[in-house]
């Protein structure tokens, strides 16, 4: 059935039914199961519960890149930056970046983590590159709006592990830009919550 979940009843701590809203009206199921695997949403179905849960969203990116030039081995592993970095811009960019308090932020530190890896059959000539370089809790909502400027960012940051992606700088690959959210408590603990009698 696809509907959405409007009520949940829960009597003394105990789940008695769930009330769904579909296309076809309204729908009540008598039940003493839940379960919430709303992924981003797990907070808000929370509170159908009655229930606080500490979890927060982050929206994580990654982009897809055509290597044709073979600058990263098919046959290499997750590779990670482990340190923060700057970025590296050259004199006009770094003026131009500087001149403006919307991309100011451009010219500071970034963090760790930039990462790639090979994606595909070993005649793939995609690489992945995700970098979560503005990572920060957020109210999921769909669709998805991704930082225009990612793709540049995240090859530039991996052009320090890697120097020869500078030669993409200039003529960079047209990037497929998607992700999604990553859900999580603060000490990044999986969170199991039981209703049962």
């Amino acid at each position: 059935m696809q509907a959405r979940v409007e009520v949940v009843d829960v009597v003394n701590h105990q789940v008695e039914a769930v009330r769904l809203q579909s296309a076809e009206g309204p729908t009540t199921i008598a039940t003493r199961r839940f379960v919430n695997a709303a992924g981003p949403f797990l907070k808000p179905v929370g509170k159908l519960l009655g229930v606080e849960l500490p979890v927060y969203s982050e929206l994580h990116t990654k982009v897809a890149l055509a290597d044709h030039l073979g600058l990263v081995p098919r046959d290499a592993p997750l590779l990670i930056w482990a340190d923060p970095q700057p970025l590296a811009w050259n004199a006009d960019e770094r003026a131009e970046f500087g001149s403006s308090d919307e991309t100011r932020w451009l010219l500071g530190p970034f963090p760790s983590g930039v990462h790639t890896r090979p994606e595909g059959p070993a005649d793939s000539p995609i690489i992945l590159i995700m970098w979560d370089y503005h990572a920060h809790s957020t109210e999921p909502a769909f669709p998805l709006k991704f930082d225009p400027v990612y793709p540049d960012i995240a090859l530039r940051g991996l052009a320090r592990l890697l120097p020869a992606l500078k030669a993409y700088f200039d003529r960079t690959p047209k990037p497929v830009v998607d992700g999604g959210y990553y859900t999580r408590t603060r000490e990044n603990r999986p969170s199991l919550y039981f209703f049962s009698r």
